[in-house]
């Protein structure tokens, strides 16, 4: 990687007193990193945005479908949904939301 002060890897901002770190493009533009370098920090930068934003919306899918279709499981899998409801309402009564 780079150490704290490369200053190939930071960029003077138009206040003329602050430094940031340039962007993964500006980077790659520069030739400081490679095209696989840049994929990989992209693929990343994904990975943890598609993590953030969509794992509670599947969870609450799978969640939704599974119990409107408890009549269909076995009884291991109605058990292990009870306990993922479970589970979720004490989180729930343990960190209540404020209105």
């Amino acid at each position: 990687m780079f150490n704290d002060f490369d200053e190939r890897f930071w960029k003077l901002e138009a206040d003329g007193i602050t430094y940031t770190l340039k962007s993964d493009l500006e980077l790659l533009e520069e030739n400081l990193i490679t095209k696989e370098e840049y994929n990989e920090r992209v693929n990343a930068k994904r990975e943890s945005l598609y993590k953030n934003k969509t794992d509670k919306q599947v969870i609450e899918l799978t969640r939704s479908f599974l119990n409107r279709n408890i009549n269909n499981m076995t009884e291991e899998e109605r058990a292990l949904l009870d306990e993922i409801n479970s589970t979720v309402a004490n989180i729930k009564e343990e960190l209540p939301k404020q209105n």
